[in-house]
């Protein structure tokens, strides 16, 4: 290719990227506009005429005086659920009533709203043994992807409606009490509701068994944070036979181990034997499953990869081990059925060539023997 050809495609490769940048920022405007107008549309269809709503790229700002909280709440359930619309700041403040005049507070100056930290901060849930309704309020737009795709996880083929709307104020272990003590425990429930209002959660619901009420109940409890206050409400189908109050086998508690630990591992503090917190609501749980198999012995046995010395790595797993051995004691497992063995970096799973091969590598087991 001559170079006067190369010169006149560098041109004309020049001029489209010129004609790109003109067009986006064109148009930018312009798809805000629409994004606002057809908002406002769906408001007022709706009835909330005293709502304004206004655009930032695809995230809609809303603001005006709400009559009480429940139309406050739908005013940003309608705005989210417009094409387009990614996450909604709900700015809306609730109109006083006459009666709670008094005191009377000063009134933030005409445009300079900011979000507010709502109380009650509510969260609620909604099973009906197919279906999972996710409403209320949720802290940022991660939160409200990471909530959706662990229910649509725990549910393999149930559906997920999410109507979750974003507001900053949520209570202390709030993330841990959706996924680790709800969402975890749902399909443990024929149908539930669970209802998280600032840091009190009310759960009501039914199982199949006395025998699962009481276990779930306690798993849940193992699983939610100290800072939550939680009542239930949990009512079981049927009695137990006989039959069903027998312990579970140690293949059956083998399954329940193994179900535990498939899609999250227990962590440690790098090259240490300190459990991380976020590993807790995990050990709870199988702390709970250990001791529906009173009747069996478990093996917790600790593993590493290959980026220390050997020696080092059988150390580091068999403190990590005992670690593990002494938190689920602290939850009531009896330490005669329990035993801690390292393995160091001698039983790998996966390749030690990648970072996330390692991360494989590096685990704990839980391994159930009848005794």
């Amino acid at each position: 290719m001559s170079l006067k050809s190369l010169l006149i495609m560098f041109i004309g490769l020049a001029a489209l990227a010129s004609l790109s940048l003109f067009c986006i920022n064109h148009h930018s405007p312009l798809i805000e506009i629409d994004l606002e107008k057809r908002t406002e549309t769906s408001l007022k269809f709706e009835g909330l005429e005293w709502s304004r709503a206004s655009m930032d790229g695809q995230v809609v700002t809303l603001e005006g005086l709400a009559p009480n909280h429940a139309l406050r709440q739908k005013a940003g359930e309608v705005a989210l659920a417009v094409w387009g619309v990614d996450a909604v700041i709900n700015h809306v403040v609730i109109a006083q009533h006459p009666s709670a005049a008094k005191p009377v507070h000063p009134q933030p100056e005409p445009g300079k709203l900011s979000a507010p930290n709502l109380t009650p901060y509510e969260f609620k849930l909604a099973y009906d043994g197919k279906t999972a309704i996710l409403s209320g309020f949720i802290p940022n737009k991660k939160a409200r992807a990471d909530i959706r795709e662990a229910t649509q996880q725990y549910l393999a083929k149930g559906s997920v409606i999410t109507r979750l709307e974003i507001m900053q104020g949520a209570p202390e272990g709030f993330i841990q009490t959706i996924t680790q003590g709800l969402i975890f425990h749902l399909k443990d429930f024929t149908q539930v509701t669970a209802i998280l209002n600032d840091n009190n959660l009310h759960i009501t619901g039914t199982t199949s068994s006395s025998k699962s009420r009481d276990s779930l109940q306690q798993s849940m409890d193992n699983a939610i944070p100290d800072s939550i206050v939680t009542t239930y409400n949990i009512e079981a189908l049927q009695s137990e036979s006989p039959a069903e109050q027998k312990n579970l086998t140690a293949e059956l508690c083998q399954k329940q181990l193994d179900a535990l630990i498939t899609t999250q591992q227990v962590t440690f503090v790098p090259t240490q034997a300190i459990i991380e917190e976020s590993s807790y609501a995990l050990l709870n749980s199988i702390a709970s499953t250990a001791n529906k198999c009173p009747d069996t012995n478990i093996e917790i046995a600790g593993h590493t990869d290959v980026n220390s010395d050997s020696n080092q790595n059988l150390t580091l797993s068999q403190r990590r081990a005992d670690a593990v051995l002494s938190y689920l004691v602290s939850k009531n497992v009896d330490i005669e059925r329990l035993t801690s063995k390292g393995y160091g970096e001698t039983r790998p799973i996966a390749n030690n060539t990648t970072p996330a091969d390692q991360a494989k590598n590096s685990r704990i087991e839980f391994i159930s023997m009848e005794q």
